[in-house]
C-alpha cells in the first residue's frame, strides 16, 4: 500500500529517485542501469530556469567533489588513462545535479524515500539470510553465515554501513520527539534486533564497533527521556547477552573480534599480514610517507594507487601490491590524491556539516555523516560503487534540504 501510494503521488523523476532509495543495498548492476535511466529523464524533463537562482549554485559545490579530480587529471593530462576512476564517482556528478532540476525536496518527500532505503534494507537482508539456509542445508557450506558468504550484494563494510544507518533512523522514529518516519513501534524493536543480528554475523569490524556506538547512544538518551521501561531494558540486556554467546561460540566470529586487538597492538611485528587490521595500518605508514612528498597538490585519482604499489613494492610489502590495497582511509585517500584543496572540500562537507546539522539540529544528517566519518576511517569509502552511491545520494539530499528549509529544521 505504501509503495502504491508514491506511484500514484510522485513524477517520473521521483518515482525513479524512489527506486534508487530501494536499490541501494540491492544488486549493483541495476544501480548502475538506474543511474542512466534517472539522468536521461531528469535532463529532459528538468526544471533549467533554477540555474538563474544564487542558492542553486551553492548547492552544487556538491559536485566539486567530482570536478576537482576531473580538472586535476585533466591538468595532468591523465583523463584518457584513469576515466575510470571517474567514471566510478559519477555519482557524486549526476546526483546534485538531477536532485536540482528534478524537483523540490519536500521534508515528507524525505521521510519517505528513507523508509523505501529501509524497505530495501529489509529486502536484502532477506535474500542474504535465504541464501545463506540454503547455503548451510542444502550445500553443507558451513560458513554460509560469516562475512562475504552472507553479503552477497556487496562487502560486508558497506553493508553494515548501510544497516547501521538504518538502525539509527529506526531509533530516531522511537525517540521521542521522534522523526516522521511514521514505522509502528513492534517492526522498529523487530528490525532493531535482525539488522543487529546481520551486522554482527557479516563480521565487519568496522561495522560491530559504530554499532556499539550507535545502540550506546541512542540507548543513553532514551534513558535519559525516561521512555525505557524495566521491560525494555531487560530485553536489551537479553539481547546483548545473546549476540555476545553467538560471537564467544562462532570459531569464525571469535577470532574476528580477537584480531581487532591482537593485530592492533603487535602489528608492526607482523610479516606475513595475516588480518585486515595489521594490512590497514601498513596501508596507513605508506600513504603518510607519500602524502608527505606531494601534500599540497595531490597525485591525482588512479595515480596516487600506483606510486603507491611502488612504496609497497620497494619495503616488501608483496601482499598489499598484488592487492592493489589503496590508503583504507578516505581523508588520506583525498590528500592522497587530491592535495590540500581536494581535503578541505571533503572536510567542510563531513566534518563542518555535522557540526552545523547539530547546531541546528537537523538530527538525521549528523546522523548520516557520522557513520560516514566512521568509516572514513578504516575505508576508501569513495573509491567504490557502493559507497560513492551511498554518499552520494543521501549527502546531497540532506545539503539540499538543510539548504532549503535551514531556519526551520528539526
Amino acid at each position: 500500500m505504501f509503495l502504491k501510494n508514491i506511484i500514484s503521488k510522485y513524477n517520473l523523476t521521483q518515482i525513479l529517485l524512489f527506486v534508487t532509495a530501494l536499490l541501494i543495498p540491492l544488486e549493483k548492476t541495476s544501480m548502475r542501469i538506474i543511474l542512466v535511466v534517472i539522468t536521461v529523464v531528469a535532463l529532459i524533463t528538468g526544471k533549467y530556469p533554477i540555474f538563474l537562482k544564487k542558492m542553486s549554485w551553492v548547492k552544487l559545490s556538491l559536485t566539486l567533489l567530482w570536478i576537482i579530480p576531473f580538472v586535476q587529471l585533466f591538468i595532468l593530462n591523465g583523463v584518457d588513462n584513469h576515466w575510470a576512476h571517474l567514471e566510478t564517482k559519477l555519482s557524486l556528478l549526476l546526483f546534485p545535479i538531477f536532485m536540482l532540476i528534478g524537483f523540490e525536496l519536500k521534508k515528507d518527500f524525505i521521510y519517505e524515500l528513507i523508509k523505501v532505503f529501509l524497505i530495501g534494507c529489509c529486502i536484502s537482508v532477506s535474500i542474504c539470510l535465504v541464501y545463506g539456509l540454503y547455503n548451510f542445508f542444502i550445500l553443507e557450506n558451513t560458513s554460509a553465515f560469516y562475512y562475504k558468504h552472507l553479503s552477497i550484494f556487496h562487502h560486508p563494510s558497506y553493508f553494515s554501513m548501510y544497516l547501521n544507518f538504518a538502525i539509527g533512523i529506526i531509533y530516531l522514529n522511537i525517540l521521542p520527539p521522534s522523526a516522521k518516519f511514521k514505522i509502528e513501534k513492534k517492526w522498529s524493536w523487530t528490525l532493531l534486533i535482525v539488522f543487529t543480528l546481520f551486522i554482527v554475523l557479516v563480521s565487519s569490524r568496522t561495522g560491530w564497533i559504530c554499532n556499539f556506538l550507535i545502540h550506546s547512544t541512542f540507548i543513553i538518551l532514551l534513558i535519559k527521556k525516561k521512555f525505557f521501561s524495566k521491560k525494555h531494558l531487560v530485553l536489551g540486556l537479553a539481547i546483548l547477552v545473546s549476540l555476545g554467546g553467538i560471537v564467544n561460540f562462532s570459531p569464525s566470529l571469535k577470532n574476528r573480534f580477537n584480531e581487532i586487538i591482537k593485530y592492533t597492538v603487535y602489528a608492526k611485528q607482523q610479516s606475513n599480514y595475516p588480518s585486515s587490521t595489521s594490512t590497514r595500518i601498513k596501508a596507513w605508514e605508506c600513504s603518510v610517507e607519500l602524502i608527505q612528498e606531494n601534500w599540497f597538490f595531490g597525485l591525482g585519482t588512479g595515480l596516487g594507487s600506483i606510486e603507491l604499489n611502488k612504496i609497497y613494492d620497494e619495503k616488501g610489502y608483496y601482499s598489499l601490491k598484488e592487492k592493489n590495497t589503496n590508503t583504507h582511509n578516505q581523508y588520506l585517500q583525498y590528500l592522497l590524491d587530491h592535495g590540500i584543496v581536494g581535503l578541505s572540500f571533503l572536510l567542510f562537507f563531513t566534518i563542518i556539516m555535522l557540526m552545523i546539522s547539530f547546531k541546528d539540529k537537523y538530527y538525521l544528517y549528523a546522523l548520516f555523516l557520522i557513520i560516514m566519518m566512521i568509516n572514513f576511517m578504516t575505508e576508501s569509502m569513495l573509491e567504490t560503487q557502493s559507497g560513492i552511491v551511498f554518499f552520494a545520494f543521501f549527502n546531497t539530499l540532506f545539503f539540499y534540504h538543510w539548504l532549503d528549509n535551514k531556519p526551520t529544521v528539526n
